[in-house]
């Protein structure tokens, strides 16, 4: 048994998960929300609690739903759980069996990662200025 290489080259995007913590808002109470209050009418906690904290998943929160979306096409998910990053978009590796590759126009790769990725809540100013070409390597 040796080592097993496989090189991947995308048009895409890259992503560093910087925490495992992510903060968020949530409601103060089961009342309905009464628009511009700050404290529900009815018990009189807050609308919204500051802040609580959420561990995040980078395999079930990110992963496993890109590559759900994208699964059958031509746009792959890399993640390097040891930098803690992927690399997403249009492109190939030395596992992909076809020796030529018909690529899309940059708008229309651009487009369908940021429908990808906003409602994930991963397209963020970092994300959409890493848009680019990337290669990788990996090793097992």
């Amino acid at each position: 048994m040796g080592l097993e290489y496989e090189a991947c080259a995308v048009i895409g995007v890259k992503i560093v998960l910087k925490s495992d913590i992510q903060t968020i808002t949530v409601r103060g109470c089961s009342h309905p929300e009464v628009k511009g209050a700050k404290f529900c009418p009815e018990c009189g906690r807050p609308m919204w609690q500051s802040t609580q904290e959420k561990i995040l998943d980078p395999y079930t929160d990110l992963y496993e739903p890109l590559c759900r979306v994208f699964q059958g096409s031509l746009y792959h998910v890399y993640w390097n759980s040891e930098e803690n990053e992927m690399l997403i978009g249009f492109g190939a590796s030395t596992s992909y069996a076809s020796k030529s590759l018909v690529i899309p126009l940059m708008d229309d790769i651009y487009q369908t990662l940021q429908d990808a990725l906003q409602p994930l809540g991963y397209w963020t100013e970092d994300v959409e200025e890493s848009f680019g070409f990337h290669v990788a390597l990996a090793c097992s």
